[in-house]
């Protein structure tokens, strides 16, 4: 008697161990596939903004409006004009983006989630301002893109 009773103890614990090891590595699992989705979702958007911007530079006074899907964790993309040169910027309310700017570094595409999450540099672009931010509105964003023979102008 003494003897079963030790032995279903045995088999509750290896039982608990079994089933932690498995929740552990399935949460594991979940995560670094979710990470993995979120950087295939940031090369996609960067991919696809370089490349309309590239071919709309080409193509003068050719108007196209685009809709761009953002990563799950961003809520606003601001892009900084970088044609004919990168302006001075200030009381933009993003001091990381400011400090970017202001210090030369070549990038002028910015998202942001609860910080500045990821840059990249899109190519020659002109704004009306120095900074257009755009919020992100049902995990996209919508602009304007017209073609001016050697940039492009986004609205």
């Amino acid at each position: 008697m003494k003897g079963q009773m030790i032995g279903q103890v045995f088999i509750y614990i290896i039982t608990l161990v079994l089933v932690s090891f498995l929740l552990f590595y399935g949460y594991r699992a979940i995560s670094t596939f979710k990470e993995k989705a979120d950087q295939v979702s940031f090369i996609q958007l960067k991919n696809d903004m370089q490349n309309t911007i590239e071919a709309l530079s080409l193509d003068f006074r050719s108007v196209k409006v685009k809709q761009f899907t953002v990563p799950e964790n961003i809520n606003t993309v601001c892009l900084v004009r970088s044609f004919p040169e990168m302006p001075s910027l200030s009381e933009t309310g993003y001091p990381i983006i400011e400090d970017s700017v202001n210090s030369g570094i070549n990038l002028n595409v910015f998202l942001i989630g609860n910080n500045v999450e990821e840059s990249f540099y899109a190519g020659k672009i002109s704004l009306a301002d120095g900074i257009l931010c755009v919020p992100v509105i049902s995990g996209r964003i919508e602009l304007r893109m017209e073609g001016m023979g050697d940039h492009t102008s986004i609205s």
